[in-house]
């Protein structure tokens, strides 16, 4: 037997973001299940409830996480010996769990739950650098809204409250850019799975690309 050494020990940060990553997928799959499975004795008559409160607990607590590792966050930037800028672990760590509720959001149909992500990710946009990749990564989150009309007045109207008139229009510029962004990958991935359909026939359900 071969023995595997590493040369470098796993992040601390990336065995809890991949904790909370396998939870989202496991109430997707779970989510995915009862949608297919006709109702039968073994779901209670408040299945549905029980289910969508696991849900909203689990993502709201995933996102007081995301506060929690966003308020250490540092803003300025180190240089290594190439001149390649340096990031901390932690900054990965916040970029993740964004990343793992942008998957969510694009499948869950629960309002609770959006609107939860939604404020999040309208928090992180505030607070974050313009053009910084956490700040992209946030809008990102909320281009994949399921309800995009809200979710775009939401985000304008958060931004349109801001002091600072350039931070606005920079912030404004940002978000329509990742949004065109987000809205043309979605075409072309249902594109993709639409001509998949025809060639391979099977049950293929359209999905945001995240």
């Amino acid at each position: 037997m071969t023995a595997v050494s590493f040369t470098r020990k796993p992040s601390p940060w990336h065995s809890k973001y991949r904790t909370m990553d396998d939870v989202c997928q496991l109430i997707r799959v779970f989510r995915n299940y009862r949608q297919q499975e006709p109702k039968s004795m073994e779901w209670t008559h408040d299945y549905e409830d029980v289910t969508d409160t696991c849900e909203l607990n689990a993502v709201v607590s995933f996102i007081d996480i995301l506060k929690v590792e966003f308020k250490k966050l540092g803003w300025s930037f180190g240089v290594d010996a190439i001149g390649t800028l340096t990031f901390s672990p932690r900054w990965y760590f916040v970029y993740g769990i964004l990343d793992s509720l942008q998957q969510h959001v694009t499948t869950t149909n629960t309002g609770k739950v959006a609107e939860e992500i939604m404020k999040a990710a309208l928090e992180i946009v505030h607070e974050s650098p313009s053009k910084s990749f956490i700040r992209t990564k946030a809008f990102e989150v909320l281009a994949s809204l399921k309800i995009s009309e809200v979710s775009n007045d939401m985000t304008l109207e958060k931004i349109e409250n801001w002091s600072n008139k350039d931070t606005q229009n920079e912030a404004k510029e940002e978000w329509r850019a990742v949004k065109v962004l987000v809205e043309d990958m979605n075409r072309k991935r249902n594109k993709i799975l639409r001509e998949q359909t025809v060639n391979h026939p099977c049950p293929v359900t359209e999905v945001a690309i995240v």
